[in-house]
């Protein structure tokens, strides 16, 4: 309430809008209020993040704070993953810690997404209502993307990319955090369906076995095979590596 109240946290607030549009390909459902709102989010959780000198961010998002803000942190956890700071959704206790280290691991930032499976296409499709853009390392050219709401809620403002055609390891806990499943696959194309805004669908080598070895809710996916990086992280951790590449 402050920071909307604040005339020149508003003028920057405006600053970010404007660039988070002018690099987009267009913008779909969000108003002008929407991604303002989306804006101050971001510079109140930036304001946290830069007065303790933190490198990870995470909020209970589906929450009571959608109402308190009447927006989402969708587009402020894209900004801070594209700049290095990782922002995990939904507060989630058992991938906060993979997608910290796989980003640190790969220097590059990485997708934090709901999987599921198309055992007829023999693909795994990734989805989320936010992204990186800057999907191949901070310092190259950032993924064409449309600017949407979050899906669930047509609140905010966050990024649908398109995902660049290469290879991508996918990375998942089990709730127990005993067990890695690591997994390889190919970018086919970013599909419509009517699910979370941003959407990948991969290739993998087998569709059934990601089944017969689900682990946990959310996982993680980075471009480049660092599936040796993962089993390395498994065997220091103590865990079980299930890798399927």
């Amino acid at each position: 309430d402050r920071l909307w109240k604040d005339k020149e946290a508003l003028t920057e607030a405006k600053k970010i809008v404007e660039k988070f549009t002018d690099e987009a390909v267009k913008v779909v459902e969000p108003t002008e209020e929407k991604l303002l709102r989306a804006a101050v989010y971001h510079l109140a959780l930036k304001h946290l993040v830069d007065k303790t000198r933190a490198d990870w961010v995470t909020v209970n998002c589906l929450s009571e704070l959608i109402d308190r803000t009447g927006t989402t942190p969708c587009m402020s956890f894209e900004l801070f993953n594209d700049s290095g700071v990782v922002a995990t959704c939904e507060a989630d206790p058992t991938m906060m810690s993979l997608h910290y280290l796989m980003t640190k691991i790969a220097s590059k930032p990485v997708f934090f997404a709901d999987p599921s499976v198309n055992e007829s296409k023999g693909t795994l499709i990734l989805a989320h209502c936010t992204s990186p853009v800057n999907l191949l390392g901070y310092y190259k050219p950032h993924a064409e993307y449309e600017v949407r709401t979050h899906h669930e809620s047509n609140m905010g403002a966050t990024v649908k990319p398109s995902y660049p055609k290469g290879t991508v390891t996918i990375v998942g806990f089990d709730f127990e955090l005993t067990r890695m499943l690591i997994i390889k696959g190919e970018v086919l194309s970013s599909p419509r369906f009517r699910v979370c805004r941003s959407q990948v669908e991969i290739r993998v080598s087998d569709a059934h076995k990601i089944l017969e070895n689900w682990q946990g809710f959310h996982w993680v996916m980075v471009y480049g095979d660092y599936v040796g990086e993962a089993e390395i992280l498994a065997r220091l951790m103590g865990l079980e590596a299930i890798v399927l590449d």
